[in-house]
């Protein structure tokens, strides 16, 4: 594997920001102009070089997408610092948000908890964009095709990462990995995509002021399972005081660890377009390699 890839791994996150600080220097100036955070400052980007800015604050609890303006005005200016900002390639800002990651969601109890580690923090985001380049061999976007080049050979490298991620889920999932839904048993039944969407709603609307209020909407419904219907293929559950009737494959999928997993083992293999690039799914379907331990190793291990 990749030294270097190695090197930054086994830094802890705020450990690896001034690393690539040193590696790539400071930009000349602050991400935008002034505390409005309308306008990005000018020539600061580096993409004709393959690097893409990272804002470290992304890494305390409460960041987000700190590029964003709207996210941006309602964090300190100070964020938005030069000094507070790191260069990288998509690789290591993948890395970045890994670790980030992995600090908020270390341990997992019930399967429905990938959800948050996979769709928070621009992980996804950042492992879809580098599939599609590498599926599409490049862009014709002239900045994501400079991007590419600076890591279309560190491809192995890059499947390594995806598979050291789910060794790492497999050895932190402390849950039953496969839940038998009998009658009179209770469970509990999470509501965190909704939450999500009402975040994203209400943030439109302007009546957050701290991204960290999405995390106090993440909860879990405790519900009982009344009674299995198999003719149906459905469950009727005692949630509230009302029955609902739920699919009972849905509901097995909601509780399956293993399921789960390979819906994201999907999710980390898809294109931009929503499409599975199956060659990939198959290569970082196979066994853990020693290599791929150790990553999920680091991984653990630098999430402070």
């Amino acid at each position: 594997m990749n030294t270097e890839i190695v090197k930054q791994l086994q830094l802890n996150y705020w450990d690896h920001c001034r690393y690539l600080q040193l590696k790539y220097g400071l930009p000349p100036r602050d991400y935008y102009c002034n505390e409005l955070c309308i306008s990005k400052s000018k020539n600061i980007t580096r993409t004709a070089e393959g690097l893409v800015i990272h804002h470290n604050a992304e890494g305390l609890n409460n960041g987000g997408n700190l590029g964003e303006p709207h996210l941006a005005k309602l964090y300190p200016f100070e964020f938005q610092k030069k000094e507070n900002l790191s260069y990288c390639n998509l690789i290591e800002h993948l890395l970045l948000h890994l670790k980030i990651n992995a600090r908020s969601c270390s341990s997992f109890v019930f399967p429905f908890e990938l959800n948050y580690f996979f769709n928070s923090h621009g992980f996804f985001w950042i492992g879809n964009f580098i599939n599609t380049l590498f599926k599409e061999q490049g862009s014709a976007i002239k900045w994501q095709d400079n991007c590419f080049r600076a890591i279309y050979s560190l491809f192995d490298d890059y499947i390594s990462i995806l598979k050291g991620v789910l060794c790492f889920l497999d050895n932190n999932y402390t849950g039953e990995k496969r839940i038998q839904i009998a009658e009179g048993k209770q469970l509990f039944f999470d509501v965190i995509d909704q939450n999500i969407i009402d975040f994203r709603q209400s943030f439109k609307e302007r009546r957050y002021t701290d991204e960290k209020n999405i995390k106090s909407h993440y909860k879990q419904i405790p519900f009982i399972i009344n009674r299995i219907i198999p003719d149906k293929d459905t469950i009727e559950i005692l949630l509230d005081g009302r029955i609902i009737e739920k699919s009972l494959s849905e509901l097995q999928s909601e509780f399956d660890y293993n399921i789960k997993k390979k819906c994201y083992t999907d999710v980390m293999c898809s294109l931009g377009d929503g499409s599975i690039w199956s060659d990939l799914v198959d290569i970082v379907s196979k066994p853990y390699s020693l290599q791929e331990e150790n990553i999920a190793v680091w991984i653990k291990e630098n999430s402070d």
